[in-house]
């Protein structure tokens, strides 16, 4: 008798727990598309103020007010891509792809110096007198280098 009932209940048992487990996951979706619903709506409304218009076209097709001068920086893209140093951002000067005049050339290497690649926070003090000083720079809270720096 047990047997028997066990092959009756079982399958009946097994679909009906299959069955709950597809309502759930359907119950999901749902939540899922309402929330996506909801925040397509939002967007509709936002479209219907005139703000937000305006604060769009300006930002996405860069139109500006009659009287109003636009300003475009060229390369700021490639730049913005770039991984940021802490707080420092070293850019190298080889890594345009137009090419550029010497003296561009030449004036980068002399900005950029003896920093390339390195944190320049972390790198000696120096004083008029030619010394290096130790200790605790103030304003950055970073340690500074004892030395005498010789005369050039």
């Amino acid at each position: 008798m047990f047997v028997l009932l066990a092959v009756m209940l079982v399958p009946t048992l097994r679909a009906y727990l299959v069955q709950q487990q597809q309502y759930r996951d359907l119950q999901a979706s749902v939540a899922r598309s309402e929330t996506t619903v909801a925040e397509l709506r939002q967007r509709k409304e936002d479209w219907k103020d005139p703000a937000f218009v305006e604060q769009q076209s300006r930002t996405r097709l860069r139109y500006v007010r009659p009287g109003e001068t636009s300003y475009v920086v060229v390369g700021a893209d490639a730049l913005r891509d770039r991984p940021r140093h802490d707080a420092l951002s070293v850019i190298d000067p080889g890594h345009g792809s137009a090419p550029r005049a010497w003296y561009a050339t030449v004036w980068d290497s002399i900005a950029t110096g003896d920093t390339m690649g390195e944190d320049p926070r972390n790198g000696p003090v120096t004083r008029l007198d030619g010394t290096t000083e130790t200790g605790t720079d103030p304003t950055s809270g970073l340690p500074t280098t004892w030395g005498t720096i010789p005369a050039p």
